[in-house]
């Protein structure tokens, strides 16, 4: 995977979602998504999910409220 290729995405109650950022390395993406998860948790009932797409799309990473890291299989 190439550099620049990850974006963090948070999802909401309301039921919308807003990037966090874009082109992102591996390394920043996550730890972007963990600073997302702390304030989540501190804030508790806005975000119910953060996730990290890769280039293509696929979620890399997720995360939800009231589960923790979800790993999905990949088919």
């Amino acid at each position: 995977m190439s550099e620049g290729e990850f974006s963090v995405i948070e999802f909401y109650d309301n039921g919308t979602h807003a990037y966090v950022a874009r082109e992102l390395d591996a390394k920043s993406a996550v730890e972007l998504a963990k600073a997302c998860i702390d304030t989540a948790l501190v804030i508790g009932g806005v975000v119910n999910q953060i996730v990290i797409t890769d280039g293509g799309g696929f979620t890399a990473f997720q995360w939800e409220r009231g589960k923790g890291i979800v790993f999905t299989e990949r088919s």
